[in-house]
């Protein structure tokens, strides 16, 4: 049990409440994009800007993340951006 609450200060695995906050945010932001692609199934365009859309959101959630946290680096706003060009990419190629 001390592996999941090893500080007192943090809480599951390590995470701080704030941290589970951002988290949670970061999970509603992308299910509501995934709601809206699904309201848009009729048009492979505004589905496609929608996945950049919620791309762009994602780094943006990423660089506020750390800015609170004090941990903003430029090797992580690279990862996110790597990753959220990674997924246009693909969507690109699912839908364009």
């Amino acid at each position: 049990m001390h592996l999941l609450f090893w500080h007192k200060d943090k809480t599951i695995f390590g995470l701080t409440e704030r941290d589970l906050r951002h988290h949670a945010l970061l999970i509603v932001m992308l299910l509501v994009a995934l709601w809206i692609f699904g309201l848009v199934s009729y048009s492979r365009t505004l589905q496609f800007a929608t996945g950049v859309g919620a791309s762009i959101l994602y780094v943006v959630w990423g660089a506020i993340h750390h800015k609170l946290d004090g941990d903003l680096y430029f090797k992580n706003m690279i990862e996110y951006i790597f990753i959220a060009l990674l997924s246009i990419v693909i969507m690109g190629g699912i839908f364009l």
